[in-house]
């Protein structure tokens, strides 16, 4: 006999998932974690990729990883119509980007992909549900983890690398 609350936590995962938003088209990538279907911003729930202008590092060698990052996107999807279960509130306004887990034309979990190629990183605040993709880029070394980067979330907020060659600022410390 199936444990009563092993089997309603199953029927409710179904009533949630048969409740889900779906939508699907030809879409638009605007950089490494949104997309744009029909006018409409759909972020990429649960990953952090770094912006457009973002630099990255491989030894002191400067790379363009939020570029980088988009043109990946732009592979996985392959010019193909892609499909988004939208995630939370589907009735925010025209300017607020919807929250989806995406998948391209072979089903392929796009959220998942730009993680696992090492061109986003996981963003926990949201969900836990693609630390593997993470750690596997991290311990494989791509994209992002190949150098040195600054976490999308903190280059944001104006954290950004010092130039190469100038010295350290010892504000803080003893002569």
């Amino acid at each position: 006999m199936l444990n009563p609350g092993i089997w309603l936590a199953f029927v409710a995962g179904l009533v949630s998932g048969a409740n889900a938003q779906e939508v699907r088209g030809p879409v638009e990538v605007v950089d490494g974690d949104t997309i744009k279907m029909d006018r409409r911003l759909i972020d990429l729930f649960g990953v952090d990729a770094p912006e457009i202008k973002q630099q990255c590092r491989i030894y002191k060698v400067a790379w363009p990883c939020g570029e980088r990052a988009g043109i990946i996107l732009s592979r996985l999807i392959a010019k193909k119509p892609v499909r988004c279960e939208v995630v939370g509130d589907t009735k925010r306004g025209e300017d607020i980007p919807l929250q989806a887990h995406c998948y391209n034309y072979e089903n392929v979990n796009l959220n998942s992909a730009i993680i696992g190629a090492g061109m986003a990183v996981p963003d926990l605040q949201q969900t836990r549900r693609y630390v593997t993709a993470g750690y596997s880029a991290q311990i494989q070394r791509l994209g992002l983890w190949s150098g040195r980067f600054i976490p999308p979330a903190l280059w944001r907020k104006g954290k950004r690398f010092r130039p190469v060659g100038q010295p350290f600022k010892s504000k803080n410390l003893k002569n």
